[in-house]
């Protein structure tokens, strides 16, 4: 797995997101923590999908009601060791919340 091109500061913000996260975030709700359009939002997470980091299903429909299901993404395993390293270099989070999460899902939120 590879690290992407180029680390822009969007990027950084939407792999905060999800490591803070303790479940899956959409697409929506990516653009509003990170007050980032949502074209830039999918763009990144094209990105992100293409080099294997996140992983993506739909909510549970048994959940939803009044309107359409949402995409949900996860950081993969890999994608969230890689984000760690990225955010530990970019100075977003400290070396203490280094490998707080081993499965995936995200940090504390």
């Amino acid at each position: 797995m590879s690290k992407p091109e180029r680390v822009t500061e969007p990027l950084l913000d939407i792999l905060e997101v999800f490591w803070r996260a303790t479940h899956g975030v959409h697409g929506y709700d990516l653009a509003k923590k990170t007050k980032r359009g949502r074209p830039t939002v999918y763009n990144n997470l094209d990105r992100l999908s293409a080099l294997g980091w996140i992983t993506n299903g739909w909510e549970d429909p048994t959940h939803v009601r009044g309107r359409p299901l949402r995409r949900i993404y996860r950081l993969s395993p890999e994608g969230q060791k890689l984000a760690e390293i990225l955010l530990i270099e970019s100075g977003r989070i400290t070396r203490e919340g280094f490998g707080v999460v081993a499965d995936g899902s995200g940090g504390d939120a």
